[in-house]
């Protein structure tokens, strides 16, 4: 599966406060590097 940067950055900016566990399910479910996902979860909360 092919994932856009935008569409993480707008489903975790849905999730108030994931933790490690599920950014981690997320991440595989979307078949994304962890790392790509924790920088679009930083650039969700820098834009809050």
């Amino acid at each position: 599966m092919n994932v856009s940067k935008s569409t993480v950055s707008v489903i975790c900016s849905k999730t108030k406060n994931p933790t490690f566990g599920t950014l981690k399910k997320l991440s595989i479910v979307l078949d994304i590097e962890l790392e790509d996902l924790f920088k679009a979860v930083a650039e969700a909360v820098e834009t809050r």
